[in-house]
């Protein structure tokens, strides 16, 4: 047996999982990969890649009537002879395995089911930071610079977050002074397009401000004429 044409060969049969693996690394929230993490990804996504291009063949052959062959990797591994296209197929799969995983991930439907079966109610992997900002309520904040006593007021455009850091993009920012230990008399300092705000995790406080519905505002007043 040829080990440099074998090893040739499993390099090449890795490249859906890696590249499934990128995908997924890339494109969602999470804390750096270790190489043995990655390696565990890709040999996962890989297999699934394998498995349902493996499987789309078959369905696809028996629904149209066509002789389509099967996949012989699994039982040509000896071999260094190299099944560029079944490699192909594979890793067109795991495109859509990278991004449909990404989305899995984005939305936490495992975790959200877990949570109707009242197993878990674990909100995801993610810092509580991250899963914060990323809620769907969350438009504009007030960033509150605990030790220059500086608030920002702006709409989220991206953020992160790091064992001793908290970053943040705002947009359509206006900057507030508190003239007071106990912040009651902020004064307006100027407005901005944006800023970049990056603080030690325990200097920052984040708030929301409150948003009354219009539907609300009507009814309070109806309320109040009574």
């Amino acid at each position: 047996m040829d080990v440099s044409g074998v090893t040739l060969k499993l390099i090449f049969i890795l490249i859906p999982g890696a590249l499934a693996s990128l995908i997924f690394e890339k494109l969602t929230t999470h804390k750096p990969w270790n190489s043995f993490k990655f390696i565990a990804h890709s040999i996962l996504f890989g297999v699934l890649s394998y498995l349902i291009t493996g499987w789309l063949i078959n369905l696809i052959s028996t629904f149209f009537h066509l002789h389509w062959s099967q996949l012989i990797l699994w039982r040509d591994l000896d071999s260094k002879n190299i099944p560029f296209d079944e490699i192909g197929k594979a890793t067109v799969t795991s495109i859509v395995i990278g991004f449909l995983s990404s989305a899995i991930d984005y939305y936490k439907i495992l975790n959200r089911f877990a949570t109707w079966l009242k197993i878990t109610n674990k909100y995801g992997d993610i810092n509580l930071y991250s899963h914060f900002l990323n809620s769907t309520n969350i438009n504009a904040i007030y960033f509150r610079d605990l030790k220059s006593k500086l608030t920002y007021h702006g709409f989220v455009e991206s953020f992160s977050e790091t064992d001793e850091i908290k970053e943040i993009v705002l947009r359509n920012v206006i900057v507030y002074s508190s003239e007071s230990e106990s912040n009651k008399n902020i004064v307006e300092l100027y407005r901005i397009n944006a800023v970049y705000l990056s603080r030690p995790k325990d200097e920052v406080l984040i708030e929301i401000p409150i948003t009354i519905r219009e539907n609300e505002s009507k009814n309070n007043t109806t309320a109040g004429n009574i």
